[in-house]
């Protein structure tokens, strides 16, 4: 039976460490969010400030409102997420249930909001003097 040779067991132990430490530390860096990206409009092709954007992945919900511009930018969990968008003075809530984030990547929704129909009802009565515009 051979004996116990110190010199060569620790240079292989701390390679062994070494690769280990290297494999975990690349799990721990891998992404697991992904972007999605997008702009929303009305019909005539108007950007939409101020909407409020809810993605919900999971149990994870985040919520943002769009930019000047129309714009919005959110980073999410990798995995399917609900996308809405509801503003005042347009249609219900438009809702993607379907949107596919994958690691690193960026998804772009390009949204097209209607507005609502404007009810008109009776005049409300006017004390003289009246002036309708």
């Amino acid at each position: 039976m051979k004996g116990f040779d110190v010199k060569k067991t620790i240079p292989n132990f701390i390679f062994i460490a070494a690769t280990l430490m290297a494999l975990v530390s690349c799990a721990i860096g891998q992404n697991k969010t992904g972007k999605i990206n997008g702009v929303v409009f009305d019909i005539m092709g108007n950007v939409v400030p101020d909407v409020t954007v809810v993605v919900t992945t999971g149990t994870v919900l985040k919520s943002l409102r769009t930019a000047a511009e129309g714009e919005f930018h959110i980073v999410v969990p990798v995995g399917i997420s609900r996308v809405t968008f509801e503003v005042p003075g347009y249609s219900d809530v438009v809702k993607l249930n379907r949107v596919r984030v994958t690691s690193g990547a960026s998804q772009f929704l390009k949204v097209v909001l209607k507005a609502k129909k404007i009810k008109y009802g009776k005049r409300p009565p006017c004390p003289e003097p009246c002036i309708i515009l």
